[in-house]
Protein backbone atom coordinates (compact mmCIF):
# COMPACT_ATOMS: atom_id res chain seq x y z
CA UNK A 1 0.00 0.00 0.00
CA UNK A 2 0.42 3.61 -0.27
CA UNK A 3 2.39 4.61 2.73
CA UNK A 4 1.44 8.64 2.62
CA UNK A 5 -0.17 9.39 5.35
CA UNK A 6 -2.39 13.23 5.01
CA UNK A 7 -2.73 15.60 8.39
CA UNK A 8 -5.21 17.68 8.05
CA UNK A 9 -5.06 21.03 9.85
CA UNK A 10 -7.30 20.29 12.20
CA UNK A 11 -4.95 18.02 14.10
CA UNK A 12 -2.96 21.10 15.00
CA UNK A 13 -5.15 23.14 15.93
CA UNK A 14 -6.84 21.00 18.61
CA UNK A 15 -3.22 20.05 20.02
CA UNK A 16 -3.12 23.13 22.40
CA UNK A 17 -5.92 23.36 25.07
CA UNK A 18 -7.06 26.63 24.49
CA UNK A 19 -9.46 25.50 21.53
CA UNK A 20 -12.66 26.84 21.67
CA UNK A 21 -16.21 25.65 20.34
CA UNK A 22 -16.90 28.13 17.89
CA UNK A 23 -13.10 28.03 16.89
CA UNK A 24 -14.24 24.29 16.14
CA UNK A 25 -17.61 24.39 14.18
CA UNK A 26 -16.10 27.18 11.99
CA UNK A 27 -13.14 24.36 10.73
CA UNK A 28 -13.64 23.29 7.47
CA UNK A 29 -11.71 19.76 7.35
CA UNK A 30 -11.66 19.48 3.36
CA UNK A 31 -11.14 21.70 0.61
CA UNK A 32 -13.89 22.55 -1.95
CA UNK A 33 -12.47 20.56 -4.40
CA UNK A 34 -13.12 17.04 -2.20
CA UNK A 35 -16.70 16.74 -3.37
CA UNK A 36 -18.72 13.85 -4.99
CA UNK A 37 -20.93 15.25 -7.69
CA UNK A 38 -23.23 12.06 -7.84
CA UNK A 39 -24.94 13.41 -11.40
CA UNK A 40 -21.97 13.13 -13.08
CA UNK A 41 -21.40 10.63 -15.82
CA UNK A 42 -17.92 8.21 -15.80
CA UNK A 43 -16.18 5.30 -17.47
CA UNK A 44 -16.31 2.92 -14.45
CA UNK A 45 -19.19 1.76 -12.65
CA UNK A 46 -18.83 1.46 -9.49
CA UNK A 47 -21.69 -1.18 -8.94
CA UNK A 48 -19.59 -3.65 -11.83
CA UNK A 49 -16.56 -4.00 -9.39
CA UNK A 50 -17.27 -3.44 -5.89
CA UNK A 51 -19.99 -6.11 -5.67
CA UNK A 52 -20.26 -9.35 -8.04
CA UNK A 53 -22.69 -9.99 -10.51
CA UNK A 54 -24.40 -13.04 -9.49
CA UNK A 55 -24.83 -14.45 -5.39
CA UNK A 56 -21.69 -16.16 -4.21
CA UNK A 57 -19.32 -16.61 -1.17
CA UNK A 58 -16.31 -15.07 -0.99
CA UNK A 59 -13.29 -16.61 0.71
CA UNK A 60 -10.36 -14.42 2.05
CA UNK A 61 -7.31 -14.60 4.24
CA UNK A 62 -7.02 -12.40 6.46
CA UNK A 63 -3.77 -11.38 8.53
CA UNK A 64 -3.01 -8.62 10.99
CA UNK A 65 0.33 -7.20 12.04
CA UNK A 66 0.93 -4.99 15.04
CA UNK A 67 4.26 -2.47 15.07
CA UNK A 68 6.17 -1.54 18.39
CA UNK A 69 5.64 2.15 19.80
CA UNK A 70 4.50 3.58 15.95
CA UNK A 71 7.39 2.52 13.85
CA UNK A 72 5.37 1.49 11.13
CA UNK A 73 7.93 -1.57 11.26
CA UNK A 74 5.78 -5.05 11.21
CA UNK A 75 6.88 -8.56 11.51
CA UNK A 76 5.43 -11.51 12.39
CA UNK A 77 1.63 -11.44 12.04
CA UNK A 78 -0.21 -11.92 15.23
CA UNK A 79 -3.61 -13.43 13.06
CA UNK A 80 -4.38 -14.93 10.26
CA UNK A 81 -7.23 -16.21 9.48
CA UNK A 82 -7.37 -18.18 6.17
CA UNK A 83 -11.70 -18.62 6.44
CA UNK A 84 -13.05 -15.17 6.32
CA UNK A 85 -16.61 -15.43 4.55
CA UNK A 86 -18.21 -12.82 2.77
CA UNK A 87 -22.22 -14.05 1.92
CA UNK A 88 -23.20 -11.99 -1.20
CA UNK A 89 -27.40 -12.55 -2.66
CA UNK A 90 -27.62 -10.58 -5.43
CA UNK A 91 -31.32 -9.76 -6.80
CA UNK A 92 -31.61 -6.92 -9.15
CA UNK A 93 -30.64 -3.60 -7.77
CA UNK A 94 -30.77 -5.01 -4.44
CA UNK A 95 -27.82 -6.72 -2.47
CA UNK A 96 -27.49 -8.00 0.64
CA UNK A 97 -24.05 -8.94 2.20
CA UNK A 98 -23.67 -11.30 5.35
CA UNK A 99 -26.44 -10.62 7.60
CA UNK A 100 -26.15 -7.23 8.33
CA UNK A 101 -25.76 -4.99 5.25
CA UNK A 102 -27.85 -4.29 2.38
CA UNK A 103 -26.81 -2.37 -0.72
CA UNK A 104 -29.36 -0.47 -3.22
CA UNK A 105 -28.09 0.68 -6.76
CA UNK A 106 -30.19 3.70 -8.25
CA UNK A 107 -28.82 5.47 -11.95
CA UNK A 108 -25.99 7.44 -9.62
CA UNK A 109 -25.61 5.70 -6.58
CA UNK A 110 -25.50 2.84 -4.37
CA UNK A 111 -26.84 3.38 -1.24
CA UNK A 112 -25.01 1.42 1.47
CA UNK A 113 -26.76 0.41 4.41
CA UNK A 114 -25.23 -1.44 7.18
CA UNK A 115 -26.19 -1.96 11.09
CA UNK A 116 -23.20 -1.12 13.35
CA UNK A 117 -23.81 -1.53 17.17
CA UNK A 118 -27.70 -1.63 16.92
CA UNK A 119 -27.63 1.50 14.55
CA UNK A 120 -28.00 1.46 11.17
CA UNK A 121 -25.19 3.40 9.19
CA UNK A 122 -26.12 4.64 5.91
CA UNK A 123 -23.70 5.59 3.14
CA UNK A 124 -23.97 6.85 -0.23
CA UNK A 125 -21.07 6.26 -3.27
CA UNK A 126 -20.99 7.69 -6.48
CA UNK A 127 -21.80 5.13 -9.17
CA UNK A 128 -20.62 6.34 -12.44
CA UNK A 129 -16.74 7.50 -12.13
CA UNK A 130 -13.79 7.98 -13.62
CA UNK A 131 -10.02 7.93 -12.59
CA UNK A 132 -9.45 10.35 -9.70
CA UNK A 133 -12.99 10.99 -8.64
CA UNK A 134 -14.52 10.61 -5.24
CA UNK A 135 -16.98 8.11 -4.63
CA UNK A 136 -17.57 8.76 -0.73
CA UNK A 137 -16.69 11.80 0.93
CA UNK A 138 -17.42 12.43 4.63
CA UNK A 139 -16.43 15.34 7.57
CA UNK A 140 -17.90 16.22 11.11
CA UNK A 141 -17.07 18.73 13.47
CA UNK A 142 -18.83 17.58 17.15
CA UNK A 143 -18.03 20.01 20.20
CA UNK A 144 -19.32 20.72 23.49
CA UNK A 145 -17.78 23.02 25.88
CA UNK A 146 -15.14 20.50 27.13
CA UNK A 147 -15.52 17.45 24.89
CA UNK A 148 -14.45 17.79 21.28
CA UNK A 149 -14.84 14.91 18.04
CA UNK A 150 -13.87 15.83 15.14
CA UNK A 151 -12.94 13.86 11.50
CA UNK A 152 -13.05 13.18 7.81
CA UNK A 153 -13.07 10.25 5.42
CA UNK A 154 -12.51 11.06 1.48
CA UNK A 155 -12.89 8.13 -1.03
CA UNK A 156 -11.61 8.03 -4.55
CA UNK A 157 -10.78 5.97 -7.76
CA UNK A 158 -6.89 5.70 -7.73
CA UNK A 159 -6.18 3.75 -10.85
CA UNK A 160 -7.23 1.13 -13.62
CA UNK A 161 -5.09 -2.40 -13.73
CA UNK A 162 -5.58 -4.51 -16.79
CA UNK A 163 -4.30 -7.44 -14.12
CA UNK A 164 -3.50 -8.27 -10.99
CA UNK A 165 -2.23 -11.10 -9.28
CA UNK A 166 -3.54 -12.36 -5.76
CA UNK A 167 -1.80 -15.33 -4.16
CA UNK A 168 -1.66 -17.16 -7.26
CA UNK A 169 -4.18 -16.42 -9.05
CA UNK A 170 -4.10 -13.86 -11.75
CA UNK A 171 -7.52 -11.36 -12.44
CA UNK A 172 -8.17 -9.10 -15.10
CA UNK A 173 -9.99 -5.75 -15.28
CA UNK A 174 -9.40 -3.93 -11.44
CA UNK A 175 -10.40 -0.94 -10.24
CA UNK A 176 -7.93 0.43 -7.40
CA UNK A 177 -9.76 2.21 -5.09
CA UNK A 178 -8.48 4.77 -2.00
CA UNK A 179 -10.05 5.79 1.28
CA UNK A 180 -7.73 8.77 3.92
CA UNK A 181 -9.62 9.11 7.21
CA UNK A 182 -8.24 11.26 10.25
CA UNK A 183 -9.91 11.42 13.61
CA UNK A 184 -9.53 13.58 16.74
CA UNK A 185 -11.31 13.63 20.04
CA UNK A 186 -10.92 13.94 23.56
CA UNK A 187 -11.40 16.29 26.97
CA UNK A 188 -9.35 19.48 26.47
CA UNK A 189 -6.55 19.94 28.85
CA UNK A 190 -7.07 15.72 30.05
CA UNK A 191 -6.59 13.82 26.71
CA UNK A 192 -7.09 13.01 23.22
CA UNK A 193 -6.61 10.55 20.61
CA UNK A 194 -5.87 10.90 17.26
CA UNK A 195 -6.47 8.15 14.25
CA UNK A 196 -4.81 7.49 10.94
CA UNK A 197 -6.24 5.54 8.58
CA UNK A 198 -5.45 4.48 5.02
CA UNK A 199 -7.02 2.23 2.51
CA UNK A 200 -6.27 0.35 -0.34
CA UNK A 201 -8.97 -1.67 -2.32
CA UNK A 202 -8.89 -4.13 -5.19
CA UNK A 203 -11.81 -5.05 -7.49
CA UNK A 204 -12.50 -7.27 -10.59
CA UNK A 205 -15.15 -6.78 -12.16
CA UNK A 206 -18.19 -8.68 -11.65
CA UNK A 207 -16.49 -10.61 -8.86
CA UNK A 208 -16.02 -7.91 -5.89
CA UNK A 209 -13.31 -7.21 -3.81
CA UNK A 210 -10.03 -9.15 -4.31
CA UNK A 211 -7.55 -7.56 -1.85
CA UNK A 212 -7.38 -4.91 0.32
CA UNK A 213 -4.10 -3.12 2.78
CA UNK A 214 -5.67 -0.62 5.24
CA UNK A 215 -3.25 0.62 8.27
CA UNK A 216 -4.24 2.50 11.11
CA UNK A 217 -1.93 4.25 13.29
CA UNK A 218 -3.60 5.70 16.80
CA UNK A 219 -1.83 8.09 18.97
CA UNK A 220 -3.13 8.66 22.65
CA UNK A 221 -1.86 11.57 25.13
CA UNK A 222 -2.62 11.35 28.64
CA UNK A 223 0.14 11.63 31.00
CA UNK A 224 2.67 10.79 28.18
CA UNK A 225 2.16 10.33 24.75
CA UNK A 226 1.65 6.38 23.22
CA UNK A 227 1.38 5.37 19.55
CA UNK A 228 0.37 1.98 17.67
CA UNK A 229 0.59 1.04 14.08
CA UNK A 230 -1.80 -2.35 12.76
CA UNK A 231 -1.89 -3.13 9.21
CA UNK A 232 -4.91 -5.65 7.95
CA UNK A 233 -4.27 -7.61 4.49
CA UNK A 234 -6.76 -8.95 2.84
CA UNK A 235 -6.67 -11.72 -0.24
CA UNK A 236 -9.02 -13.39 -1.84
CA UNK A 237 -8.37 -17.21 -1.24
CA UNK A 238 -11.29 -18.99 -3.28
CA UNK A 239 -15.27 -17.94 -4.70
CA UNK A 240 -18.13 -20.52 -3.86
CA UNK A 241 -21.39 -19.81 -6.30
Amino acid sequence: MKNILIFSTIALLLVGCDVHKKDMEDITLLDKSESVDFEATGRYDLREYILPAKSQTNIYQRVKLRDSGGDREYKEPYMINNDDHIEYLVDGDTIKELYDTDYTITDSKIIKKELVDDFYDIREYRRNLNIGDFYYIYEYVDAESVLYQVGYTKCKVTEHLDTQEILDKSYSDILHLSCEQESKEGVRGEFSERKIFVSEYYYAKNIGQIAAVGEVCTEKTYDKTYRQCTKTTKKLINIVD
